[in-house]
This record gives structure tokens, C-alpha cells and sequence, in this order.
């Protein structure tokens, strides 16, 4: 049965090495959210090229448990998750992974539900997991529902963020029209500037991070680290996302879908009828996070993904 609930609480990658300007914002937003920082815990920087001939980049934090793999949203990258992995990654091996199309990893002409789906497995497949814990938000929570469909056995634990077969598309029409309208010649502050304009809430050393990390220099300037040679095909996205709610009940290892309570793309409606289609699900709410859960509350995150994760057993 799904359970409710409202949180308002707020070889490579073992090696130390020396903190630099490259970590300072993200040692300084840890230190805010009570979360311990150490230059040995920062993850390394990875690539692998798949069977297909994709290489895909993805974050690898030092390896103190069983494996959790997360899978950002559209338009941004392996660090959306940084905090949450810097909290966690005591007890798990992280590994933040950038869907073809987003970060460091490569283009491709196919990117749509299917085709990630395939990046994952076959990504999994080359690191030898033989299960695994799985976070996916936003897109990525679509690509995650649809590899625990077709890959029966490979997880141990589920977990969405903020997504679900029913969501609000119009309320991310701000979001959208945000990442559209950067122009050539624009700096990361002035981006920064109109982003704390349009939201009298946001947070500037949070968004800071956020576009230091999804932004590329160009000989123009800033530029979005994501595939933008065509328009995103919206409608394939929430057609998978919708075919979500009839797969629910194949996927039978413990679900956990956690809402943003300032978000408006999932309702709690929507979240309840979601849980309920699994054979083990339930969902929880984060209290004053947007749909970027992982930044604004990552504490709260990692507080629910720990009992999540412990779901499966021990270990």
C-alpha cells in the first residue's frame, strides 16, 4: 500500500587529492546544508564509450558500498546530484551518469526512452553490476521506470523524483522558455542575475553552481552542455511517461516516488495513484523543495533515500 508523509527538515576516486576554485562553491553550499565535505570523497570524472559507440561521461564517487546509480533531468548534468552523492557516498557507491545528449557525454542523432534505456543497460553491463540501486528525476525518472520494466531482476531499489506517469507539463513552461532564451554573448553571472529575477526565492549560490556546471564557454559564449541541434520531442516524452502507470505493476523491487512540495509537476494525487500501481511502492513529500529536489533539499533526499536503499536488506 503507498504511504504519505511530509519531510519539513531541512583504481580512480579513492585517491586523495587537493581541493581547488573548481570545488569551492560546492564545499561552501555542503557547509549550508550540514553536509561533510572532504577533498578525498569528491568523485572522478569518467568516460565510457559503449558497444554502440557512445561515450558516455558520468561522475564516479569513491566506492563505500553497494552501488546507487542516478540519472539526472533534462537540460542538466551529473552535478545536479552532487551534494545528495557528497552526503551518501559513506555508505553507497555513487555514480552520477550523463544521459546521451547532456554534460560531457556524446551527441546523437537518437535520444529517445528506448535508446537511453539500452545507454543504461549496456553501461551497467560494462562496470559488471549485477544489481544496483537506481535514482532517476525528471527525465531521467522516466528513463529509470522504463529500465526497471525490461531489466526484471537488475534493481534493488526504485526511486523517482518528482515524476510520474501524470505531470504538469505547462508548469515547467518557465523552466523551458528559460534554457531558450540564452543568448550569445551572455555571462554566467548575467544568467545568473536574470535567473534570481524571475524568482524571488531562488537561491544565487545554488543557481551559481547549477549553471557553472551545465554551461560550456564558446567562442560566442555560454552555452546550455546539452544537444540543442533540434527541438526536444515533448510528446515522446510523456507518451513513455504515461505508459509508466501500466508497467508499474511488473516492477516489484521496493519504489519510492518523492514530490517536491513546491513543485507543480506532480500533484500528490498523481504521486498516491503512482505508488499504489507498484507491488511495494510509497511516496513522500519534501517540504519547500521545487522540482530540483536534489539541489534544494539534498539532506532531506539522502535522509530518505538512506531508508529507501535499506528496503532491500542489508548491505
Amino acid at each position: 500500500m503507498a504511504k504519505a508523509g511530509s519531510i519539513s527538515i531541512a583504481t580512480h576516486g579513492k585517491a586523495s587529492r587537493p581541493m581547488t576554485d573548481e570545488w569551492a562553491l560546492l564545499r561552501k553550499l555542503a557547509s549550508r546544508e550540514n553536509i561533510r565535505f572532504e577533498p578525498a570523497r569528491l568523485p572522478t570524472r569518467k568516460w565510457q564509450t559503449l558497444a554502440s559507440g557512445i561515450r558516455l561521461s558520468y561522475l564516479d564517487w569513491p566506492d563505500n558500498g553497494p552501488v546507487a546509480l542516478f540519472l539526472h533531468g533534462g537540460a542538466l548534468t551529473a552535478h545536479t546530484f552532487d551534494l545528495v552523492c557528497l552526503e551518501i557516498s559513506d555508505c553507497y557507491h555513487c555514480v552520477a551518469l550523463e544521459l546521451r545528449g547532456h554534460g560531457d557525454s556524446d551527441r546523437a542523432n537518437d535520444s529517445s526512452i528506448g535508446t537511453l534505456v539500452d545507454d543504461i543497460a549496456a553501461f551497467a553491463d560494462t562496470q559488471d553490476w549485477s544489481s544496483f540501486h537506481l535514482v532517476g528525476m525528471s527525465l531521467g525518472g522516466c528513463v529509470a521506470g522504463h529500465f526497471a520494466a525490461t531489466n526484471p531482476g537488475r534493481l534493488r531499489t526504485l526511486a523517482f523524483i518528482d515524476v510520474g506517469p501524470k505531470v504538469n507539463f505547462e508548469s515547467t513552461a518557465p523552466m523551458r522558455q528559460f534554457f531558450d532564451h540564452v543568448r550569445s554573448g551572455q555571462s554566467v553571472e548575467q544568467l545568473v542575475d536574470s535567473a534570481i529575477a524571475s524568482s524571488r526565492s531562488a537561491d544565487r549560490d545554488k543557481i551559481q553552481y547549477r549553471f557553472q556546471r551545465n554551461l560550456k564557454t564558446t567562442p560566442a559564449g555560454v552555452a546550455w552542455k546539452m544537444d540543442r541541434r533540434r527541438p526536444a520531442d515533448f510528446e515522446h516524452i510523456l507518451g513513455k511517461l504515461s505508459e509508466l502507470a501500466g508497467l508499474a505493476r511488473t516492477i516489484s523491487c521496493p519504489v519510492l516516488i518523492v514530490k517536491g512540495g513546491g513543485s507543480a509537476v506532480l500533484t500528490e494525487e498523481n504521486a498516491d495513484a503512482f505508488a499504489r500501481a507498484f507491488p511495494n511502492g510509497r511516496w513522500q513529500i519534501i517540504a519547500d523543495a521545487s522540482h530540483n529536489v536534489q539541489e534544494d533539499k539534498p539532506k532531506d533526499l539522502v535522509n530518505l533515500l538512506r531508508g529507501h536503499f535499506a528496503c532491500d536488506g542489508p548491505g
